[in-house]
């Protein structure tokens, strides 16, 4: 694919998707991880998805925009009041944080 340092790479992607997925299902530290996850997507997006065009079923860029739009309305808008980080911290938390 191109990617510099795949050595690197790789476990650090497979981390974010895994994890931070994990937590912004759970509502937990909402902010940071939808940045994490719409910025792995730019680079999915970018590095790989791109040349192949639009639709999804060719390789294309479609589902990783959503995701990656998605992940950035999550981080702009914070986890909101079912997520985990309301209902332990109730508003004790920093903004940029949930």
């Amino acid at each position: 694919m191109g990617i510099p340092l795949p050595e690197i790479a790789a476990p650090v992607v497979a981390f974010i998707e895994l994890i931070c997925g994990t937590l912004l299902i759970l509502g937990l530290f909402t902010r940071p991880v939808g940045v994490l996850l719409a910025v792995d997507m730019i680079v999915a997006l970018i590095a790989v998805h791109l040349p192949a065009g639009l639709w999804v079923g060719e390789g294309g860029y479609e589902f990783v925009a959503v995701l990656g739009v998605a992940s950035l309305a999550l981080a702009l808008t914070g986890a909101g009041r079912f997520s985990l980080d309301g209902a332990f911290l109730r508003g004790r938390a920093p903004a940029w944080l949930s």
